[in-house]
Order: structure tokens, then sequence, then C-alpha cells
């Protein structure tokens, strides 16, 4: 969902409504939702835990 990202508040805004107005694209996000869910990192705890293990190890080396 790259629609969902701004860089400004107005752009964010501008968004949120365009999405507020668009029924289809909503049920469509609500529909998905749940699956898109199960099958995220957050939802398997194996690949969150190596995932935010060489996020924190890309950390601790820039900062070497």
């Amino acid at each position: 969902y790259t629609e969902w990202v701004a860089e400004t508040e107005d752009d964010f805004v501008k968004a949120v409504k365009l999405l507020g107005e668009d029924i289809n694209c909503l049920a469509k996000i609500r529909k998905n939702l749940r699956q898109e869910l199960n099958n995220s990192v957050l939802c398997d705890g194996k690949r969150f835990a190596e995932e935010f293990e060489n996020k924190m190890l890309l950390i601790w080396r820039e900062r070497l």
C-alpha cells in the first residue's frame, strides 16, 4: 500500500480523503486485510526474529 505513504501532513490528509471516498478500494482492503496480516512477518515468529536480528546487526555495524 505505497499510496498510504505520505511525505507531508498535507499529502497524508489528501491520501486519506481519497481513500475514504473510494468505497470499492476500501472493500478490497477489508476483504484482504486478514490474509495479508496472516502472511506478514508479524505472524511468523521465526521470520520476525530473523529479520529483527538482521536489522539490529545492520544498525550495530553502521555504528562501528
